[in-house]
């Protein structure tokens, strides 16, 4: 995968702090990844939605960073969102961290709510970042909660 450099350097430091994960996360983390596989295996698409309360940073780095991984392991039809309990702009701080991390972030759309376009690898638009309430999103109808 040809993604941006700053993405390489970050992936190695993951790679190290892997070992310092709970047991108890780890057994957790175990079962989401068997909930995709086994999508994946029956060749169903995988919908996965980080919500938290403002929408505005911790669901929209969990989407961005949930899409890359997904497209870095070759994961097909993963798709990831995100929303809010209630819905404010998407953090300038958490666009910033993104950039800092290697992602390739450019605004379009109003001055309140912009529309983020967030690409991890070149010149392929990966995902979109904007605000929004949990109750205007299409929820799937099964949802694993984490």
């Amino acid at each position: 995968m040809n993604i941006y450099p700053k993405i390489e350097q970050t992936l190695l430091a993951v790679k190290s702090a892997g070992n310092n994960i709970p047991p108890e996360r780890i057994d957790l983390l175990d079962k989401f990844a068997q909930y995709i596989a086994d999508k994946r295996i029956k060749g169903l698409p995988v919908n996965l939605i980080f919500i938290c309360t403002h929408n505005s940073r911790r669901s929209h780095l969990s989407q961005i960073w949930a899409q890359f991984f997904a497209g870095f392991y070759g994961l097909q039809e993963v798709y990831c969102f995100s929303g809010g309990t209630e819905a404010t702009a998407f953090n300038p701080r958490a666009v910033k961290c993104l950039k800092d991390q290697g992602f390739n972030i450019t605004a379009g759309g109003d001055d309140t709510n912009p529309v983020y376009s967030v690409t991890f690898q070149m010149n392929i638009n990966q995902s979109t970042a904007f605000q929004k309430c949990m109750t205007t999103l299409k929820m799937p109808k099964r949802i694993l909660l984490l």
